[in-house]
């Protein structure tokens, strides 16, 4: 899905690639795939013969699991595929993984970033929500509901025994929805497509359900179409007119069976949000019993924002909770890129801690456990865990301060020594004499050599098996002139052996071939055996006697020959850098002690720096440890 054909960019046929990438992957799993495979593999097929049958295998499939629904409208929109790219997305979807439908969804997102209301829900979010609804329902619940399906996420991550309604308000990504569900082997669910509200959709009312679920959208106006704002039934008072949150809220209740429980995400401000009407709610909603916990997740857990967001759980009316659970999980999550995942691990320590709350323990997360007569009778009535879990407060104790005041004296002192180095090297009678040398320009081809990184994507799907403990190096991974390790870019010993060329050593410098310009990266000795990715670059000294790569690592990071590498770079979308060029890049080179001497200088300096950042910032603690201590007794 990264290397899409070009005319596959547009949203509308990203969409519409998606569907038919699941609905190859439901083939793939049903007796009609080798047929189909055998009709791609017929030299007479056209891409349009071709196309049409997978859509009639398609609608046989989802016909026989009861899923009424036509792909036809998603699939007339892909007709610029060609034969060959549809045979290639066949044996592409032959080699994936069985779990990879989320996955597929969660990059259709990431390429489109829908606007807010289209968001689908981050797959750790709706397993989260699906098992504390089941944890917490005290017998054997058999329907589910969710008035704002998405992309299907909250019934994805429900067992699959449950029956199950729910809402589309988005014709578009209903398909994607469908399946989803049908690729994990979800019972049929009944699902109406409108874009009325569900309190105001008299035409269809339905029955209520054991659970509900859901990702209602936030910024969504009540009764869009109309002036009136009490259309509906509020039993715990009318919503602002300006946001439809608390009307899905209610209405979620209202949906719950005798003995049910819901789960709503929300946003983390409507928990202690000023507007008088949803004070109100959030007042007559504990003073019911209704509310049973709140659980804060962190930020940027969604596409296109980094707005935080809550999980409220909430009971049937007849099943009154006298105290409500908030948790803090904002600390959860695994960092990729611009945003954090829920994993299977956050979502049992989140689980983990509620049923611990829930049976008198002491909660592993960070908690409070408050009488909801308490919270019901002091407006804004917040229900933000933020607003009543303390933090942790620092141990401000004479002893710890003692400590921390003597590890800023330490780093004063190493900042003194990198001081006084760095001046031995910088004076003028030392340094001045440099430039006095012979400097002379040659290019990169001379005395090194230039080889581009391996592409690997292939071959490393084939060998996805393996143990992966060998790291390999993105430009992502090019930082502060070195290569940082990340434990999501390992490879197999087995890729490896096909790519010995490509492995790094000691003292090579890697650059960045495509993308944004990054400085050069120096290879330590400990990172010897690193795999280049292919849009890398590794230039290796092999005239030693003639450079030193310390310093031809300074040279390249200097922003003149950094600009001269940019405005060799290929004029692409993505600007990318041949190894012809980088070997054609002229570096200006002084005799070999000269070499050593500037390496030595710049390498004080740098010593001088980090010495000076650490002392800030750990003075930084030591000063919000000693005001802790010094403030204790006001508070």
């Amino acid at each position: 899905m990264r290397a899409l054909p070009v005319k596959a960019e547009h949203p509308e046929r990203l969409l519409d690639f998606t569907a038919l990438l699941l609905a190859l992957l439901l083939l793939r799993g049903n007796s009609p795939w080798g047929r189909l495979r055998a009709r791609a593999e017929e030299r007479s097929t056209t891409s349009l013969v071709l196309l049409e049958e997978i859509r009639i295998r398609t609608e046989q499939v989802l016909r026989r699991a009861r899923y009424n629904v036509t792909v036809t409208p998603s699939f007339d929109g892909l007709r610029f595929l060609s034969c060959d790219e549809l045979r290639d997305l066949m044996r592409a979807v032959e080699q994936t993984p069985d779990d990879i439908v989320h996955d597929v969804i969660a990059q259709y997102e990431s390429l489109v970033r829908p606007q807010a209301r289209h968001f689908f829900t981050p797959r750790g979010v709706a397993e989260l929500g699906a098992a504390l609804a089941l944890a917490s329902h005290p017998g054997n619940p058999r329907t589910a509901y969710d008035p704002y399906l998405r992309g299907g996420e909250f019934p994805a991550a429900l067992p699959s025994r449950l029956t199950f309604r729910g809402r589309a308000a988005v014709q578009a990504t209903l398909l994607l929805a469908v399946l989803r569900l049908a690729l994990i082997g979800a019972v049929s669910p009944s699902i109406r497509c409108t874009a009325l509200e569900p309190w105001r959709d008299r035409a269809s009312t339905p029955g209520k359900a054991d659970l509900v679920l859901t990702n209602p959208p936030f910024n969504t106006r009540v009764d869009r179409d109309t002036p009136q704002r009490r259309i509906g039934s509020w039993p715990y008072g009318p919503p602002p007119h300006e946001v439809a949150t608390y009307a899905y809220l209610q209405h979620c209740i209202e949906q719950l069976e005798e003995g049910g429980r819901a789960v709503v995400v929300m946003p983390s401000k409507a928990g202690n949000s000023l507007n008088r009407a949803e004070r109100e709610i959030r007042g007559q909603i504990l003073l019911s019993g209704v509310f049973e916990a709140a659980i804060a997740l962190p930020d940027r857990l969604f596409t296109s924002t980094k707005v935080p967001v809550m999980l409220w759980l909430l009971r049937h009316p007849s099943d009154k909770c006298d105290r409500v659970l908030f948790l803090d999980a904002q600390h959860l999550g695994r960092q990729t890129g611009g945003r954090r995942v829920l994993e299977e691990t956050d979502v049992q320590a989140v689980l983990a801690a509620y049923r611990a709350a829930s049976e008198g323990a002491e909660p592993s997360l960070p908690y409070a456990l408050v009488d909801s007569t308490v919270l019901s009778a002091s407006a804004p009535y917040s229900l933000n865990p933020r607003d009543h879990i303390r933090p942790d407060a620092p141990e401000a104790s004479r002893t710890s301060v003692r400590r921390q005041l003597a590890e800023v004296n330490l780093l004063t002192d190493r900042c003194r020594y990198a001081d006084q180095m760095a001046g031995v090297h910088t004076q003028d009678a030392s340094y001045a004499s440099l430039r006095d040398a012979t400097w002379c320009s040659v290019p990169l081809g001379e005395f090194c050599d230039v080889q581009a990184g391996a592409k690997f994507n292939h071959a490393y799907a084939r060998h996805s098996t393996e143990p992966r403990e060998i790291q390999a190096v993105f430009p992502r991974q090019l930082r502060e002139g070195r290569i940082m390790p990340d434990a999501e870019r390992l490879v197999s010993e087995q890729l490896v052996e096909l790519h010995q060329k490509h492995r790094l050593l000691g003292g090579d410098i890697v650059l960045a071939r495509a993308g944004a310009a990054r400085r050069p990266a120096l290879v330590q000795p400990d990172q010897s055996g690193f795999l280049m990715s292919g849009n890398v670059a590794r230039i290796r000294c092999v005239h030693t006697d003639q450079i030193v790569p310390e310093f031809l690592h300074l040279a390249l990071g200097q922003d003149e020959v950094m600009n001269r590498i940019r405005d060799r770079a290929a004029s692409t979308a993505v600007p990318s850098v041949s190894t012809d060029v980088l070997r054609s890049i002229e570096v200006a080179l002084p005799p070999l002690p000269v070499q050593l001497h500037i390496v030595a200088l710049l390498h004080a300096q740098d010593h001088q720096v980090r010495a000076h950042r650490e002392l800030a910032a750990k003075a930084a603690e030591a000063r919000t440890l000693m005001a802790a201590y010094l403030f204790a007794p006001a508070r």
